[in-house]
Formats: structure tokens, sequence, C-alpha cells
């Protein structure tokens, strides 16, 4: 008795794995994103009291620039969150 082999086509197998992987990461980035939400909310608060309490109209000026950078570097940031959060609605919807 001969044995005959069966030939299946080509068939991608899920890799679990990765998918696992794929989920740690986005924990991690999300975990980023808000630690760097944090900071720059910090860094938005200093400059705030800084420039209060200055009396230096130079560093008035430093800090009402370091101010407005630090507000553009939040809202970028809030624009990664709310992408990553989208991204995140759109699997699972």
């Amino acid at each position: 008795m001969e044995l005959s082999i069966l030939k299946l086509p080509n068939v991608q197998l899920p890799d679990f794995t990765s998918d696992k992987k794929q989920q740690k990461d986005e924990q991690q980035k999300r975990r980023l994103i808000s630690e760097q939400l944090t900071e720059a909310l910090v860094e938005l608060e200093s400059c705030r009291k800084n420039a209060m309490f200055a009396d230096d109209p130079l560093l008035i000026d430093y800090y009402i620039y370091k101010q407005k950078a630090n507000e553009m570097k939040y809202r970028y940031i809030l624009k990664q969150s709310r992408q990553l959060s989208e991204h995140d609605y759109k699997e699972n919807a």
C-alpha cells in the first residue's frame, strides 16, 4: 500500500504572537503619549508661573515664546493621541 501525499493550497495561518506584540506596542505608545502629555502640561504651567514672576522684559519674552512652543508641542501630542484612539475605534468597530 502506497501513501499519497495530500497537497494543500498555501494557506497563511494567523500569527497570534504578532497580534500580542502589536497590542503590547500599542499599549506602550499610549503610555508614552500619556507621559508626554503630562510632561507638556507641567512645562506649560512652569512657563506661566515663571513669566508671571519675571521682572526682566527679556525673560518675560523668553517665557512667552517657550510657553507658545510648549502649547504647540501639547497640541501635537494630543493630535497623536486622538489618531491612536480613532485607529483603535475603527479596529474594534
